[in-house]
């Protein structure tokens, strides 16, 4: 890549970044589009058009346009597939739409990319309890609590769910006898 080329992704990013802060976020994906064409491997470049494309998935999901926001969000992980961050936001989109094996699919993704990820694991656990597989979500919902023990409105969840376990396992026990 030329130097000339190489400084007009660097001026198209500075560009984007202000109509980013300014939360012009189409205007943004465009300008960081265009620095993505000159400089597709530079990963700064590739981040902020992930960013802005996540930014207007969650204009377009506070709007209640999922679909829209869930598209968008498949852009983001295209550009930049190492970020776990769009596939937190997607499962949280899909656990939304009620689509719980693909929110399963791609947070279980965002815990392979980004392990210390705690809405991942948090999200993961309340997909796996809207499959019924309750000692998985107990599993993640554990985990989080033992890094974050004041998350907020987790630990009740786990102890539902962990009563729920334990009335599931008792009915099973009566249930074979």
């Amino acid at each position: 890549v030329s130097a000339v080329a190489q400084e007009t992704a660097a001026d198209l990013n500075t560009a984007g970044v202000e109509q980013y802060n300014a939360k012009q976020y189409i205007s943004a994906i465009g300008t960081f589009k265009r620095a993505y064409d000159i400089a597709p491997d530079n990963a700064t470049v590739r981040r902020n058009l992930c960013n802005a494309y996540q930014a207007q998935a969650n204009e377009m999901a506070k709007a209640n346009d999922l679909d829209s926001a869930i598209e968008q969000l498949g852009f983001a992980i295209g550009v930049d597939p190492g970020n776990a961050s769009p596939l937190v936001q997607l499962g949280l989109y899909y656990i939304r739409k009620d689509l719980v094996a693909d929110a399963t699919f791609r947070l279980e993704e965002a815990v392979e990319l980004d392990s210390q990820n705690l809405d991942a694991h948090e999200l993961l656990g309340e997909a796996y309890f809207r499959q019924n597989d309750l000692p998985s979500a107990l599993a993640q919902w554990e985990w989080v609590l033992e890094v974050q023990p004041n998350r907020p409105g987790l630990r009740q969840k786990f102890e539902n769910a962990l009563r729920q376990d334990a009335v599931e396992s008792n009915f099973g026990k009566s249930g074979s006898r």
